[in-house]
């Protein structure tokens, strides 16, 4: 009675891979068309004990294009957040008052002093032309500095996410002891 249930289970496991092998192959041609999909590959093992098993089926892609493809995803994802960073930082240093125009007053305003060196209401103006030029760079290093703490996390979390999608997959190995493996690439 033995002998008849091995043979019942061999039989089994045999059918089971052969379906496993059909189901794959209609996978692939009934996706054969559709952009980026990538055909599956199934891998028969002959067992120690007898029969045939089969693995996971496993995508036929190349891991160098795949490496390639999640290093420039990664690297997308890190311009995007300079990009943003970079235009906050932009618009901030474009919005107020410029730091060129309160130097360009200065300038104007030393120019009126040299005219008539005596003069204190002219002195008193270029004074105040340097304080205004002075707190212009402080208002707009003050904006810069916000800008960079609320763009800096972002950007950070973009090279976290970058580091992470470069980084190799880990490879998967085979559960069940074999003595042969015949790889077959279904249509």
């Amino acid at each position: 009675m033995s002998d008849l249930m091995s043979l019942l289970s061999l039989g089994s496991a045999g059918l089971t891979a052969q379906n496993n092998g059909v189901a794959v192959a209609s996978n692939n041609a009934a996706n054969a068309n559709t952009e980026g999909y990538s055909r599956q590959t199934l891998v028969y093992n002959s067992v120690v004990y007898g029969g045939v098993t089969t693995d996971a089926p496993t995508r036929y892609a190349s891991a160098l294009l795949a490496g390639r493809l999640r290093a420039s995803t990664g690297d997308l994802a890190g311009s995007t957040a300079s990009q943003a960073a970079i235009s906050d930082l932009e618009d901030t240093l474009t919005s107020g008052t410029s730091v060129d125009t309160s130097l360009a007053a200065l300038f104007s305003k030393i120019s009126q002093a040299s005219a008539s060196p005596t003069d204190p209401a002219l002195r008193d103006s270029v004074v105040q032309a340097t304080r205004d030029l002075a707190n212009g760079i402080n208002n707009q290093a003050s904006r810069m500095l916000a800008t960079r703490r609320t763009n800096g996390s972002a950007t950070a979390r973009a090279r976290r996410r970058s580091s992470r999608s470069s980084s190799p997959m880990p490879t998967s190995s085979s559960r069940r002891p074999t003595t042969r493996r015949q790889r077959i690439i279904a249509i």
